[in-house]
């Protein structure tokens, strides 16, 4: 029996694509955060038992924020890489 790990492993080049992946589905997910706070905005005033969500909407977008920026320094790297 081979219990070689690294056999199942993918090769570098067949997963060059997916940091550039993450980084596509991270934006994807902010700009829908945005559209939900945006609706938030869109009211004269939140109502009090809407504040926690709406909080909760800008915490959100922060730590996707966040992780956006870290994904596309991975994605940068890659793509030096792959040249």
């Amino acid at each position: 029996m081979n219990y070689d790990r690294r056999a199942a492993l993918p090769r570098l080049h067949e997963v060059l694509a997916k940091p550039a992946q993450a980084d596509e589905a991270l934006g994807q997910a902010y700009l829908a955060l945005v559209s939900f706070k945006l609706g938030f905005d869109s009211m004269e005033e939140i109502p009090k038992h809407l504040l926690p969500l709406y909080q909760a909407t800008m915490k959100a977008m922060d730590a996707v924020g966040t992780a956006r920026h870290e994904t596309t320094q991975v994605r940068e790297q890659t793509r030096r890489l792959a040249r």
